[in-house]
C-alpha cells in the first residue's frame, strides 16, 4: 500500500475515534485534538486527521443535511454513533477534498464501519447512504441544501410549509427536517472533483442504492487500535 494512502487510512481512523469521543463526552472534537493524550500512544496527531476533524466541525450542518436526505428511515441523531462519525468524515471528504476519489472515500469508510460497527449491518448501512450522497453530488442539477433559502427548501419538500418566511438556511443553521423529503433543485453546483491521488489505492466499494434502508448496527463503543 502506498505510503500516502496508508497515512490517510490511519488519519481517518484517528479522526473517527476523536469524533466518537466527542459525542460520548460532549467535549468539542477540536478541543480533544489539542490534548497530548488525545489518542494514547499516538503522539502528535497526523495533519490529515486534524483536517478531517476540523472540517467536520466547520461544515457540520451541510454534512448532516446530506446524511439526512440520503437516509429517509433514520434521523441523523438516531444513527449509531460510530457509523455517524465515520459517515461525517466521508461526506466532508466527498464534498471538500477534491484530491481524494469518492470511490476511495466510500471504500475506506465502509471498511471502518465493518471494523468498529457491525460487520454486516454497519457496512451495508454506511455504503448505502454514502452511495446515495455520491449520486447526488454527481448530478449537475443538484445544489447543496445549505445553499438554499428556507423558501427554496420548502418548495423542494425538504422543509415543511410552516418554515416559510424564516431566515435563509446557511452552513451554520440547522435544517431539522431534512430527512423528510427528496428534492431535485434547479440550480447547479459542481460536485467535488475526483483526482487521481489515491485512485490506484484500495478496492472500490460497491454502491447499492437498495441498501439505503438497511438497518444499522447498534451503537458500538469500540475504539480503533493504533
Amino acid at each position: 500500500m502506498p505510503k500516502r494512502h496508508e497515512e490517510r487510512s490511519v488519519a481517518r481512523r484517528i479522526a473517527a475515534q476523536i469524533l466518537y469521543e466527542s459525542e460520548i463526552t460532549g467535549e468539542a472534537a477540536s478541543d480533544i485534538c489539542t490534548r497530548d493524550d488525545a489518542i494514547p500512544d499516538v503522539g502528535a496527531l497526523p495533519a490529515y486527521a486534524l483536517t478531517l476533524v476540523n472540517g467536520v466541525e466547520e461544515h457540520a450542518t451541510l454534512i448532516d443535511d446530506l446524511l439526512a436526505q440520503s437516509s429517509q428511515n433514520w434521523a441523523v441523531d438516531r444513527m449509531p454513533i460510530v457509523d455517524r462519525a465515520i459517515m461525517r468524515i466521508a461526506v466532508f471528504e466527498m464534498v471538500y477534498c477534491a484530491d481524494v476519489p469518492v470511490s476511495v472515500t466510500i471504500n475506506e469508510c465502509v471498511e471502518l464501519a465493518k471494523q468498529f460497527g457491525g460487520e454486516d449491518e454497519s457496512g451495508s448501512f454506511v455504503n448505502g447512504i454514502l452511495g446515495g450522497i455520491a449520486r447526488k453530488l454527481d448530478d449537475p442539477d443538484f445544489i447543496l441544501p445549505s445553499e438554499l433559502t428556507v423558501d427554496e427548501l420548502v418548495a423542494q419538500g425538504v422543509l415543511g410549509k410552516g418554515a416559510a418566511g424564516d431566515e435563509p438556511a446557511g452552513d451554520a443553521a440547522a435544517v431539522d427536517d431534512a430527512s423528510d423529503g427528496e428534492e431535485t433543485p434547479a440550480e447547479a453546483v459542481a460536485p467535488a472533483e475526483n483526482a487521481d491521488d489515491d485512485a490506484s489505492d484500495g478496492a472500490v466499494a460497491a454502491v447499492d442504492a437498495t441498501e439505503q434502508t438497511a438497518a444499522p448496527a447498534s451503537d458500538a463503543a469500540a475504539k480503533a487500535e493504533d
